[in-house]
């Protein structure tokens, strides 16, 4: 198994699955590329990961109200800009560019592609979070026009909860390391 830390969530993926933490900036393409935050192979698909985590408590060192504030303005910022659809764009930028460097690699092509957004947020509702789906499978597209084959780019892509991740992924766990304290 291969650990991953993003904040306050860790990532267990097993080997097998050839984990990569793609938004590491291994790739040397960081000044041009939006890369999702992780790749990984599982036996079906080529999955591409992002995770955005608004509920990550802030770190136990800030104690300034002024420091807390902004980290909550930050906060309320993000799910407003999700609310709205005003992230969809930057994250179908995260699926092309990586679908494009995967495609110089020459990875793509040989398993069908599911891009997940995990946004650990319990104030946000199901359907909230199949209305930011509906809007990135509009960006990306999924689904071409007239019956058109996209597949080729992308099989299919939704937006998670954690507790729907860790549900559909149980080999793939997600969870709050202050949880584990």
């Amino acid at each position: 198994m291969v650990e991953y830390v993003e904040g306050d969530l860790v990532l267990t993926v097993p080997e097998e699955f050839t984990p990569e933490n793609f938004d590491s900036g291994s790739h040397g393409m960081s000044h041009c590329l939006k890369a999702v935050d992780y790749v990984f192979e599982i036996p079906s698909h080529l999955v591409f990961l992002e995770i955005k985590d608004p509920d990550c408590p802030p770190p136990a060192k800030i104690k300034e109200k002024k420091d807390l504030a902004r980290i909550e303005s930050e906060k309320d910022d993000f799910v407003r800009r999700f609310k709205s659809g005003a992230i969809d764009e930057e994250l179908a930028k995260k699926h092309r560019d990586t679908w494009m460097y995967k495609r110089s690699e020459q990875k793509v092509g040989l398993k069908p592609i599911r891009y997940f957004v995990l946004l650990a947020c319990k104030s946000l509702s199901s359907t909230e979070f199949l209305a930011r789906t509906e809007g990135l499978r509009r960006k990306i597209p999924v689904n071409g026009r007239s019956g058109q084959d996209w597949s080729w780019l992308i099989e299919d892509c939704a937006v998670v909860s954690l507790e729907a991740w860790n549900k559909y992924f149980p080999k793939i766990p997600i969870v709050r390391s202050s949880a584990k304290e």
